[in-house]
This record gives structure tokens, C-alpha cells and sequence, in this order.
């Protein structure tokens, strides 16, 4: 976090009364400090109007001397704490030698954490309120600029790449704060990649995972990335397969497979771009018609499945989606899903073959505007996640030429692969 302090703000009830009601009025504040204290032009603040407990953490710059060696500080965007951070809680939980520092770094005033005591601040909240320090660090990103070196087209695959990653993680019951910290490795990687806990080896673990998608031998050589995120016995294995540069990928699919349900789901990412005052969809791009012919095909060569079990029931069996979105990569470290709509393949016949989607030139788009009701990631991850739509493919050779035709085609296909605990299922 270079370039960036910590500071603490404490302030008695009347001084931290005015604070608030200035607070609810402008979601802002200023104040003072000497210039002579240790604090840098821009950073995070910890919020105390009571002396007692933490309410608000905000972003802070110096905006201004306001007299010889007295600079004003100006606090915005403030995340208002739903249960605050009582001091002596934090103070106490902190190693006996930190203690005494997190004290003075609390008392009344404007105070510059020390590195240790900020760290083991965060390592409470990290325990404690693991959703507010992932609000802490996108609010630590937005202020200190950090920038996406994704241009163009290498930043539509980025975005899309992210998005499915986001996807797997939320049908598979992750939160925000399971997400290990993104960084962009370089220009040319794929998304998954820039988690720091990647995998790149082929042990028999990962070997043993892949194999619900096929014949290993026939994908490993394309295998870019390997992640694995675990929470309380539940598993997720996200493979990247592409070994085309960014920019020469022509688009994304998300192909998953959850474990309970024994249930594909395969999404294909579409880019909506700008038309007129609109954003749409038009199918026209050079793999569109092959595309739409291989999952033609893909559907009629799966085997029927019979319902066994009660969680073999779906309200659809459908096993292809198209999503169509904007591709937008400003906040690449944000675990927040790109907008969007999710239309299963035969509702996505139906529109093609309406007057709805037809352009004033007789070509077709597809926009919010034409079509009246689609799943947004909300409802797609519900439904997924708790085995209502899917499909029940047992034939993983299928799956397989699956995969290959998407590496023909020159796309980066994610694959999840979901296993739960069985014990709390």
C-alpha cells in the first residue's frame, strides 16, 4: 500500500457528535493536524466519535494549509461500520507488546498507525468481520489509483475471465472475503493468474479433479492455471484452459460441474457493445453459427439420465447459457460480477426468431430493450447452486470434445469443478 498511511481519528462525544450529523448531511468531514505529525497526503482512517469504539473507516487527503504548519485533511467516502469496533475488545486481543502502542495510537486525536499494530488490526478484523476488510481493501484500491494495464480486447477476455471465476465462487457458497487477493501478474496472463495461490502443477489431486471434465491427457497440455480454494470441507478446483495470449483469445466459456447434483452447466460469455443510447448483442460474429451448431449437436448425443434421487429433479435440464454483457475491467481487483443477462439456449431461439429482436434494418440484436425476461446473476446463481437448472451428462467423452472444440476455437474455457461436504449436505 505504498503512498498510502493509516491514521486513527478519535474524538471526544461532542467533537464526534457534530462529526455525525456533518456525516449524514455530506458523507464528509474535515479537520486539522500539524504538519510535523507523521501522516502522508492520502490514506485510510479508523472513525472514532466516542473514544470508545470504532463506527466509520473513510478515505482521507490533505487538502490544504490552513495556517504555518497546519494542514486540513478531508475525509470522504466513509463505510459506516454495522457493529463497531470496540477499542479495549481490539486492544486485548492484540499481543501484550502491541498493546500499550494500539493505546497511544487510539488516545484523543489524529494518530499515524505504527505497520505492526495497523497489521494486527487487520488481523482482527480478518477474524472477526471478514466482509468488512474486503470493503476496506476495494476502498484502499479506489484511492490509490490503482490502474489496469487490460486494453481493448485483452480487456473484454479479462473481464469475462473474472466474471466466471466470480460465478463459480458464488455458486459454490464462497463470500467475497473467501477470495484471496488479486494482482495483475502482466498484460498478456489470464485472470486467473493473478490469484497469489495459484497452482501450476498436475499432482494427482488436481489430476483426480479434472477428470469429471474428460480425458486429462487430451486437455493437460493447454492447462495455463490451477486454483483451489477450500472453506470447512468444501472444495473448488477452477482450471484455466487457453494457451493463447489474451488478446488473441476470441471470447470465454465457463463450464461447471457440481458434484451433488451431478449437473453441467456451460456459459458462454457474448459482449454487448454500444448502440445508440443502448448496449446489445448482435449475432453476427465470425463463431457465432458454429457455436450454435456444436451445442446443437452436444445436446442430441447426451444420455438421457433417469431420476434416481429427489435432487435429480431439475425445472430444466437445459445445460448451455449465453450471458450477455458489457466487458468492463476498471476494477479488475473487485470481486463484484459484471451486470448482465443469462438466456438459456432454447429461450435464445425464441428471441432470434421474433419480430421483438429485429433491427429497422432487418438485422437482429439482442438489448435490455427487446427482450422482457431474462436471469440475472442473482437468480442464475440460485438456480445453479441449488441444482434447478443443469444438466445430468454422463458421458465425459462429450465433455471432452467439448473442451477441444473450445481450444480449437481459440477460447479460454474455466472449468469449477464444486465438491461439497458431504457431511453438511
Amino acid at each position: 500500500m505504498s503512498n498510502l498511511a493509516v491514521i486513527a481519528c478519535v474524538y471526544d462525544y461532542m467533537r464526534g457528535s457534530d462529526i455525525e450529523e456533518r456525516l449524514s448531511y455530506y458523507s464528509r468531514f474535515t479537520d486539522v493536524i500539524y504538519s510535523q505529525d507523521k501522516c502522508l497526503s492520502k490514506g485510510i482512517a479508523f472513525i472514532s466519535l466516542n473514544a470508545e469504539n470504532i463506527s466509520y473507516v473513510m478515505a482521507y487527503k490533505k487538502s490544504g494549509r490552513v495556517a504555518t504548519k497546519i494542514d486540513r485533511l478531508t475525509f470522504t467516502k466513509p463505510i459506516c461500520l454495522e457493529q463497531p469496533l470496540l477499542l479495549k475488545d481490539v486492544q486485548n486481543s492484540l499481543p501484550k507488546k502491541l498493546q500499550g502502542h494500539f493505546c497511544s495510537q487510539t488516545s484523543i486525536g489524529i494518530s499515524a498507525f505504527s505497520p505492526k499494530v495497523y497489521q494486527s488490526l487487520i488481523d482482527y478484523i480478518r477474524n472477526k468481520y471478514p466482509s468488512l476488510l474486503v470493503k476496506i481493501n476495494q476502498l484502499k484500491n479506489e484511492i490509490s489509483g490503482v490502474q489496469t494495464k487490460y486494453r481493448g480486447h485483452s480487456a473484454e477476455i479479462i473481464a469475462h475471465e473474472k466474471d466466471a471465476v466470480s460465478l463459480a465462487l458464488r455458486i459454490s457458497s464462497f463470500a467475497d472475503y473467501d477470495i484471496p487477493t488479486w494482482k495483475q501478474e502482466s498484460d498478456t496472463a489470464p485472470f486467473l493468474k493473478g490469484y497469489d495461490n495459484i497452482v501450476l502443477r498436475e499432482d494427482q489431486m488436481i489430476i483426480h479433479d479434472s477428470q469429471v471434465f474428460g480425458d486429462w491427457k487430451k486437455i493437460n497440455q493447454f492447462i495455463v492455471g490451477t486454483v483451489e480454494f477450500e472453506k470447512e470441507g468444501h472444495k473448488l478446483t477452477i482450471i484455466n484452459v487457453n494457451r493463447h495470449r489474451v488478446e488473441e483469445t476470441l471470447g470465454v466459456d465457463l463450464l461447471m460441474y457440481h458434484h451433488t447434483y451431478k449437473s453441467y452447466v456451460l456459459v458462454q460469455y457474448k459482449r454487448m457493445t454500444k448502440d445508440g443510447n443502448s448496449l446489445s448483442y448482435r449475432p453476427t460474429d465470425n463463431s457465432y453459427t458454429a457455436e450454435i451448431q456444436r451445442m446443437e449437436r452436444f445436446q442430441r448425443k447426451l444420455l438421457d439420465a433417469k431420476e434416481f434421487r429427489p435432487s435429480d429433479y431439475r425445472l430444466s435440464d437445459e445445460f448451455f447459457y449465453f450471458k450477455l454483457c458489457p466487458a468492463d475491467i476498471k476494477e479488475p481487483w473487485s470481486t463484484k460480477m459484471i451486470p448482465g443477462m443469462y438466456i438459456p439456449l432454447p429461450y435464445w431461439k425464441v428471441l432470434l426468431s421474433s419480430d421483438s429482436t429485429l433491427g429497422k434494418k432487418g438485422g437482429r440484436k439482442i438489448s435490455y430493450s427487446n427482450v422482457s425476461r431474462y436471469i440475472n446473476n442473482t437468480l442464475f446463481t440460485e438456480l445453479v447452486q441449488n441444482g434447478w437448472v443443469g444438466s445430468q451428462v454422463t458421458d465425459t467423452d462429450q465433455i471432452t470434445k467439448q473442451i477441444q472444440q473450445s481450444i480449437a476455437g481459440g477460447k479460454s474455457l474455466v472449468l469449477a469443478n464444486y465438491t461439497p461436504n458431504e457431511n453438511n449436505t
